[in-house]
């Protein structure tokens, strides 16, 4: 089972290589801290991309991302990914794979497998993401229910032997009366589990105001698997993203219902900064690297990876474990 602490020795580990590899890397890595907020939640940010490979038009890196919550629910994720740049097409291709950990509020433990394509250009972006994750049910709340029930049933019945009583003879009939106490006791049971689905979205970057941002329209799709007998998440939704600089970002993003994240809205914010482990390594600032600028497309090689942020959680409503149940 995967821990923080083993993330945590995961993340020190190739740190550590990559600080052996510093010498090869010509561009930096980047750290994006941030967060994003909505009416029901609100979530951190700190991703960390390191450069494990670079070459004269990509690279291959590494991408830890950890996003804590306010409701106690924590999510760790160990990414790698490829990113080429197409020179001549002014394009950006890239692949991505994460392993993503998930720990809710009622201290379950949710694994998935994340998948990812990407590509980037200076006015059109395009990705899609699906995820896959261990489908396992998980026991949070529990309760039992007592009920009775009465019937009444009457029988053929018989006649008595006559008698004599003042001057007219009678004769007793006598009838069955069956009375039933039926008693059922119900065990019902509330689980959590974890979603498969995917994720994708297509958008251009608005002409024209350059000289105060850059701003990015997209739209997309979401389709993630019902559980416990609910209907499917899915809808579309639209996101706007703006860089005021070279290293702060906003965004905001709306989605056709709740049934995604627990909110059909949320805004957020993020900063990112170089990040230079062959500065690092020769004991020198890391954040002092030079970075390209935000216009040139190669700059991009470096930034954050977007997908959905945190596995997908589906509560169900009570549901009665039948094999507990007992009639008497």
């Amino acid at each position: 089972m995967i821990t923080i602490r083993n993330l945590v020795l995961a993340v020190v580990t190739t740190v550590s290589l990559m600080s052996a590899l510093a010498e090869e890397s010509a561009t930096p890595g980047s750290i994006t801290v941030g967060g994003r907020y909505s009416e029901e939640q609100s979530s951190g940010l700190a991703d960390f991309l390191i450069p494990l490979w670079r070459y004269e038009n990509g690279q291959l890196f590494a991408d830890p991302r950890f996003i804590p919550s306010e409701n106690s629910e924590q999510e760790a994720d160990v990414g790698l990914g490829w990113r080429h740049w197409f020179e001549e097409a002014g394009l950006i291709a890239g692949l991505n794979a994460y392993y993503d950990s998930r720990w809710t509020s009622d201290d379950h433990h949710f694994n998935q497998v994340g998948v990812g394509l990407e590509l980037l250009s200076d006015w059109v972006d395009a990705r899609a993401n699906y995820y896959l994750p261990e489908n396992k049910d998980k026991l949070i709340d529990s309760f039992e229910t007592e009920s009775t029930r009465t019937s009444t049933s009457t029988g053929g019945g018989s006649w008595e032997e006559p008698y004599a009583s003042g001057y007219s003879i009678q004769q007793d009939h006598v009838v069955e009366v069956r009375k039933t106490t039926t008693t059922t006791r119900q065990l019902f049971e509330q689980f959590e589990t974890a979603s498969e689905g995917w994720d994708g979205e297509i958008g251009f970057r608005l002409p024209g105001i350059d000289r105060w941002a850059e701003v990015r329209l997209f739209g997309g799709y979401y389709d993630f698997a019902g559980a416990f007998g609910a209907g499917d998440a899915e809808g579309f939704k639209s996101r706007i993203e703006i860089r005021a600089c070279s290293a702060l970002f906003f965004d905001a993003e709306v989605f056709d219902n709740k049934d995604l994240n627990g909110s059909d809205y949320y805004a957020g914010a993020r900063l990112q900064l170089p990040f230079d482990l062959a500065n690092l390594a020769r004991g020198k600032n890391p954040f002092s690297a030079s970075t390209q600028k935000p216009a040139a497309l190669s700059s991009r090689l470096s930034e954050m990876v977007m997908r959905n942020p945190g596995i997908r959680m589906t509560q169900s409503g009570p549901i009665e474990n039948l094999d507990a149940r007992q009639v008497t």
